[in-house]
């Protein structure tokens, strides 16, 4: 990891703490890659549909998650993610490990049920599966969360549903 590396996570909390968040992923470059917009509906190409579906399977894979409103657009996805439930303590140690190495990648890892750990699977599963037939697809290297706090969860929902009627005015747009 880079030293100029700097987390855009908040350094006080906890990301396995129960309550939603917004959510917002970038592909690589913000190329479109899930299609295109017309007349404010988004019309999802193959690699749009893989991103969909995964996104709603999140809740299959991580017993600590579910899932709200969410928009794929052409160029990325905002989603509202719930954590739920009480994920692992992060001060877990892994005994009788054969090298420093290991404690070291435990130690900058996700921890499980938190909002890193379920985004990177669901970005990574999207990869593999779309690469399986377009090779060219990539993210963006990482992903921007906002926690919802009290009286915010309407007017994010609203957004994200609103998103395709509203591209042009979106800071994603390109045309």
């Amino acid at each position: 990891m880079s030293d100029n590396y700097r987390s855009r996570r908040l350094s006080n909390h906890d990301y396995q703490t129960p309550g939603w968040y917004f959510i917002t992923i970038c592909t690589h470059h913000r190329l479109h890659f899930f299609g295109k917009i017309k007349e404010g509906i988004m019309e999802l190409s193959d690699v749009g549909k893989v991103a969909h579906d995964y996104w709603l399977e999140i809740p299959q894979h991580s017993r600590f998650a579910e899932v709200g409103a969410f928009v794929i657009m052409s160029n990325h996805m905002h989603g509202l993610l719930r954590i739920v439930g009480n994920p692992p303590s992060r001060n877990m140690t892994l005994e009788n490990t054969e090298s420093d190495s290991v404690h070291y990648h435990h130690a900058i890892s996700p921890s499980k049920g938190s909002v890193s750990q379920i985004v990177r699977g669901y970005k990574s599963a999207v990869t593999r599966v779309v690469r399986s037939f377009y090779q060219d697809f990539a993210w963006q290297s990482s992903f921007h969360d906002h926690i919802v706090r009290e009286g915010e969860f309407d007017r994010i929902e609203q957004y994200i549903l609103n998103n395709a009627k509203n591209w042009e005015e979106d800071g994603f747009y390109s045309a």
